[in-house]
């Protein structure tokens, strides 16, 4: 997975992300939210 953009706003994120076309999108949106998980608490 690759991070392109982000933009952090006060209640929601907007983010561009490149992944393989072996990764579904369902796993990527479980490493984001762990990551953030992790980071935020």
């Amino acid at each position: 997975m690759k991070m392109g953009e982000l933009s952090v706003m006060l209640d929601h994120v907007h983010a561009v992300v490149g992944i393989s076309s072996t990764m579904s999108v369902s796993q990527v949106f479980h490493l984001l939210k762990g990551a953030s998980s992790r980071e935020l608490f």
